[in-house]
């Protein structure tokens, strides 16, 4: 079993004219999404090797940075066996992937492609691509979904979201605060890690406590 969780942040252009007081600014269409900070947290084990883990990606500053992590990302996806966890990442993550991979000149597209399948292929019970935003609202049915924040209270995971939310981005990149930018990425990696684990285990799938040790994650995966 192989299980990759993603999670991108990105820098949006300033609304011209801005909000009117009390007001939220609309959220840019995708292509002017520029991803700022790219993490992901893979761990993998087979009969014959025990539970490995770790930590990558990071900020992106330039466009080699990008080209050269969004290569690393695709490298580990097209891995046998591999699942991506992600959340809400059919409608915004792997899409600003592809559309980012396009402008770079990034080839060898179909190491991704089955992740953007929505439903489990035939005889299997989940898809390559499990989105927890979209698995529990079963596809869409249920409105309105919800965010990673109420997951996380349903799941009694660490709420990522508490103190800040991916509206400061753009504020804490101006402020070079790269660090914060990736603290909060990776903590959203993370809760989307725990909140996949949730979905896997009911399945059958990565039983092992080693799964969710932070610790572990922390040590053996790259530390913070």
């Amino acid at each position: 079993m192989h299980v990759v969780a993603l999670d991108i942040e990105t820098l949006t252009p300033e609304p011209d004219p801005p909000p009117a007081e009390g007001e939220k600014a609309p959220f840019p269409q995708l292509p002017y999404h520029r991803p700022c900070c790219i993490v992901w947290f893979q761990g993998y084990r087979t009969d014959k090797v025990p539970f490995r883990c770790k930590w990558s990606g990071g900020i992106v500053k330039d466009e080699a940075q990008e080209k050269a992590t969004i290569r690393a990302l695709m490298d580990d996806l097209a891995k046998p066996n591999c699942m991506l966890v992600t959340y809400n990442g059919q409608g915004f993550d792997l899409p600003l992937v592809r559309l980012r991979a396009l402008a770079l000149g990034i080839g060898r597209m179909q190491r991704i492609h089955r992740f953007f399948l929505r439903f489990p292929p035939r005889n299997q019970d989940l898809p390559h691509h499990l989105d927890v935003m979209e698995f529990l609202s079963n596809y869409g049915s249920v409105r309105p979904r919800w965010g990673l924040s109420a997951t996380s209270q349903l799941f009694d995971i660490e709420d990522p979201k508490i103190g800040s939310d991916g509206s400061h981005i753009n504020e804490l990149w101006n402020s070079g605060k790269f660090q914060e930018i990736h603290d909060y990425c990776r903590g959203d990696v993370w809760a989307t890690w725990l909140a996949g684990l949730r979905i896997l285990r009911a399945y059958g799938l990565c039983q092992e406590p080693e799964w969710e040790d932070r610790e572990l994650a922390q040590r053996e995966g790259g530390g913070e």
